[in-house]
């Protein structure tokens, strides 16, 4: 009698090869079923363990040669990270942001001291228009929109660092 392939749910096929339940039912989940088995979808076990080796389930049967291809890529990218920063070509986020903090309370106060220096030089209605034009400009960068991006990869590096 010729043996014919047969139907297994994700429970049989989870028993067959010696899986966990869950990592089948990820790994062949979103596979269009082969057939049905008393009304529940069901597989070949060829396509459940093609499912199992092919999308990598994170219970083992991983590639081996893919895996050490990824972890040579993820040391190589931390080396080039490093010496970038060792040539000055990357730079502490953090520290970044704290200098550019620092000079911009430099600029305000050299900003502000700028109508103490001219009262004497100019009239009052110049005066005035030097101060409203000072003070514009620095609205527009106590408004945050010309440091947005700093903020924003700042909050980036201390999620990262939180992953680590």
């Amino acid at each position: 009698m010729a043996m014919s392939r047969k139907l297994w749910a994700i429970n049989g096929l989870a028993v067959e090869l010696d899986r966990d339940r869950r990592v089948v039912a990820d790994a062949v989940g979103h596979l269009p079923p082969d057939g049905k088995s008393a009304g529940r979808p069901a597989w070949f076990m060829s396509t459940a363990v093609r499912a199992l080796t092919v999308g990598g389930d994170s219970d083992g049967m991983l590639d081996p040669a893919q895996e050490r291809a990824r972890k040579d890529r993820a040391l190589a990218e931390q080396t080039e990270m490093k010496n970038a920063e060792r040539r000055g070509e990357l730079v502490n986020i953090e520290e970044v942001g704290v200098a550019v903090e620092r000079e911009f309370s430099v600029v305000r106060e050299r900003s502000l001291s700028i109508t103490g220096k001219l009262g004497d030089k100019l009239s009052p209605e110049q005066l005035r228009w030097v101060e409203d034009e000072i003070r514009e400009a620095l609205s527009d960068l106590s408004n945050g929109e010309d440091i947005e991006p700093v903020q924003r990869a700042k909050a980036q590096a201390v999620k990262a660092k939180r992953r680590d």
